[in-house]
């Protein structure tokens, strides 16, 4: 498959985003109304992962609707003027779509916990607790659709 000078831009601007980016935001729907949280997460295999307790809100939403969009930025900046209306700013950003699934089994919730933690951790090899592994969840999102936006000037 090759790609077109504006599909690599895309492509190489969402992995910058993917391994730069410190929060997602995941928003859901729950009765037709939206909630959204910020998580920490992990990228692999084209899929998104992050942990959760095993109950409240958040799980119990993904339990009756698992389509979840997802958000990611970084580098913000303002940017301010004289005049009001050429205030702007500078990010980057990407914005997706999934569907979430809660992993029950430990093997693959350690899988999601690796992906996590090798964003925030580096490469290193991590342990868990088997009994903190059994009573939390982890989330896979399965990616349908992702786009990315920049905004400002940025050293490339």
């Amino acid at each position: 498959m090759s790609f077109n000078s504006n599909q690599n831009i895309q492509q190489e601007g969402i992995q910058d985003v993917l391994k730069n980016a410190q929060i997602m935001r995941v928003a859901m729907v729950d009765d037709n109304k939206p909630y959204v949280v910020p998580v920490n997460f992990g990228y692999g295999d084209g899929r998104l992962y992050f942990h959760s307790k095993m109950n409240g809100k958040k799980m119990d939403i993904l339990a009756r609707n698992p389509e979840v969009c997802f958000e990611m930025d970084y580098g913000f900046e303002l940017i301010t003027n004289e005049l009001a209306c050429k205030w702007s700013s500078r990010f980057k950003s990407v914005v997706g779509f999934g569907t979430a699934s809660i992993l029950n089994d430990a093997k693959d919730k350690i899988a999601g916990y690796d992906t996590i933690m090798r964003k925030y951790g580096g490469d290193k090899k991590f342990e868990y607790d088997e009994k903190q592994v059994a009573h939390s969840s982890v989330v896979c999102i399965t990616i349908s659709e992702m786009s990315y936006k920049f905004k400002g000037k940025w050293d490339e």
